[in-house]
């Protein structure tokens, strides 16, 4: 049935409202009535937080900036950060060795990929933690003599911080490598066409042509990776590394106070995110702006005689 409603400055007109404007207008109170019911809620956890007579939230502010806190929070920050920097990289080699014309290192990177997306991060974590259980030494010999060029001991030579790293950016490369390649394969091969007529080297087609045009494309999926980067390494103090939800743990087993000090690992995590979204949003926006401007800019072709 078609709803009419009486035109204003006619009398007697009546206009009839189409059915498409009455289900966006059913639409937009389902809205209202949803953004209600989620804003009671809301209301209704942080009040029952607030109020809740077995957390003290003095304590919280008390251990907000504690230095021992601060310690395990640039810590956090320095592991994500270094394994953020071993994945891209690693990542990228594995790509290519997945895009090579090689059989070898394509059957390399495919397993790759395949074994460390099928082990959960903390196994692998506690693999490399207890690395020493299965090889106590690490030492580099000539083949068929005895002759040891080099030997240290496992523990000294990959502590525990390392180790985290280690497994952490060993993890994450294999999903960046997927992240990497969608990206690549998104740009037409008639770039790469277009590139190797012009006379560029595969490293200046790759450089120049094809990493621009997939960086856009690689951004929201890595910089979501990257996040999640970021919250996996509180899964490092299962070996001792003295991160941020290690060094809270630590003082929670001193004053008893476990919630508070939960409280104060997940603001900062919080924090850490909200400032990483901004950053990535930044970068996506330059990002654009680049490729704007690229394809405003025109191309100069030089025919040499």
């Amino acid at each position: 049935m078609t709803a009419t409603r009486t035109a204003g400055g006619t009398e007697g007109a009546e206009e009839v409202i189409p059915p498409s404007v009455q289900t966006a207008e059913k639409v937009r109170w389902g809205r209202w009535i949803a953004a209600a019911v989620v804003l009671v809620v809301l209301v209704q956890v942080v009040l029952a937080a607030a109020v809740n007579e077995n957390i003290e939230w003095s304590v919280v502010g008390d251990y907000l900036f504690d230095p021992q806190v601060l310690h395990g929070l640039q810590t956090t920050l320095l592991l994500a950060v270094s394994a953020e920097v071993i994945t891209i990289v690693l990542g990228l080699l594995l790509v290519y060795a997945r895009l090579s014309s090689n059989p070898l290192l394509r059957g390399f990177a495919g397993a790759y990929v395949w074994f460390f997306r099928s082990v959960p991060l903390i196994v692998q974590i506690l693999l490399l933690g207890n690395l020493a259980l299965f090889a106590p030494d690490v030492s580099v010999s000539i083949p068929f003599t005895s002759v040891v060029l080099f030997s240290q001991d496992t523990n000294d030579l990959i502590p525990a911080a390392t180790a985290a790293v280690l497994a952490l950016a060993l993890h994450d490369a294999a999903y960046n490598a997927e992240i990497f390649r969608s990206g690549i394969g998104s740009v037409p091969e008639g770039q790469r066409r277009a590139a190797s007529a012009l006379g560029l080297t595969w490293w200046q087609t790759q450089r120049k042509v094809v990493l621009p045009q997939a960086f856009p494309v690689i951004i929201p999926p890595a910089a979501s990776q990257f996040i999640t980067l970021l919250k996996s390494t509180a899964l490092v103090s299962v070996i001792a590394v003295p991160d941020l939800l290690t060094e809270a743990q630590t003082i929670s087993n001193r004053n008893a106070r476990v919630m508070e000090l939960l409280f104060v690992a997940t603001a900062w995590f919080m924090v850490m995110v909200a400032v990483a979204s901004l950053a990535v949003r930044w970068l996506e926006r330059r990002s654009a702006t680049r490729n704007r401007r690229l394809a405003t800019k025109p191309v100069e072709v030089v025919v040499q005689p």
